[in-house]
């Protein structure tokens, strides 16, 4: 996959399949589902939350269930070292992005700080929410996350 391909599947108008999104855990994973509006392209959204820090999420948006093309990190424990020997520090939220010139099993190392769109990494239901509308799913408005302990987020 080249990487305008890459960014095209990111930018993509996509709708999940569910519209109640149990927000994971402490130490547990959580999958939700999500289609190009064509129901062509199936997307898989993973959410990652740390049992030991209450600020690390890993959140991540891939395509058929294996090609990852973005990641967030947050309250990463060490520096982050890119390709170029760029550095993002410790504690630093970050976006990895797909790289075709990268070796096929590391295609998503790289990363940035987060982007001005990203603006409550620090609050896992926001960074949800921002992660989804930055990979462009449709009618968040109606998506709601249900906290451990059922307590219920609505997005506005």
């Amino acid at each position: 996959m080249t990487n305008e391909e890459a960014k095209m599947l990111i930018e993509i108008a996509k709708r999940l399949r569910k519209k109640v999104l149990p927000l994971p855990e402490p130490g547990k994973k959580e999958y939700y589902r999500a289609d190009s509006l064509a129901k062509t392209k199936p997307f898989l959204v993973q959410v990652f939350r740390s049992k030991g820090r209450k600020t690390k999420y890993n959140i991540s948006l891939l395509y058929r269930k294996r090609t990852l093309l973005l990641r967030v990190d947050t309250d990463g424990p060490g520096d982050h070292r890119n390709s170029d020997d760029s550095i993002i520090p410790r504690h630093t939220p970050h976006l990895h992005f797909y790289n075709e010139n990268l070796p096929t099993e590391n295609r998503c190392h790289d990363a940035m700080p987060l982007p001005d769109a990203f603006q409550h990494p620090e609050d896992g239901i926001r960074l949800l929410k921002d992660f989804l509308a930055y990979i462009h799913i449709e009618d968040l408005v109606e998506v709601q996350v249900i906290q451990q302990g059922g307590f219920e987020y609505a997005f506005s």
